[in-house]
């Protein structure tokens, strides 16, 4: 669940994206490509929605604009546990490690996609939960 365009509150579900209007006390669906689709967790920042569909991609809209990021793109997985957009940048935790990319780069299709995993500097890979916090030092 995140705030949207507009302050609305969407919310991932096991049949796709909605918003509730809180006006009238009604939910709509959002983003009809994901019908049927299992989404894990969602994240919104400046126009940029990112969905993780469980087990399959990275869904990302931008401007009516849709791309998708998966293993074969250079994620760490394909189930994707939490979002976090932080500072222009999208953190996703998996089972895998956490896979960080810039969103600067959605409007042209680039991401440059980091991996962090027990190889490089994680203690271990599962990575449920977690939040970003900025300090003097970086994170």
């Amino acid at each position: 669940m995140c705030y949207g365009k507009d302050s609305v509150v969407v919310f991932a579900g096991s049949d796709g994206v909605y918003w509730l209007d809180e006006r009238n006390d009604s939910l709509h669906r959002l983003y009809p490509e994901l019908k049927n689709k299992r989404v894990q967790t969602l994240a919104w920042s400046d126009g940029v929605m990112v969905m993780a569909v469980r087990g399959e991609v990275l869904w990302i809209e931008s401007n009516g604009k849709w791309f998708v990021l998966n293993e074969e793109r250079g994620l760490t997985s394909n189930f994707i546990n939490r979002l976090i957009i932080d500072k222009g940048k999208c953190w996703c935790s998996s089972f895998d490690g956490i896979s960080r990319f810039d969103l600067s780069g959605v409007g042209n299709g680039f991401f440059n996609i980091v991996n962090y995993s027990n190889i490089n500097c994680l203690l271990e890979n599962e990575v449920n939960l977690g939040f970003v916090q900025t300090c003097n030092r970086g994170i």
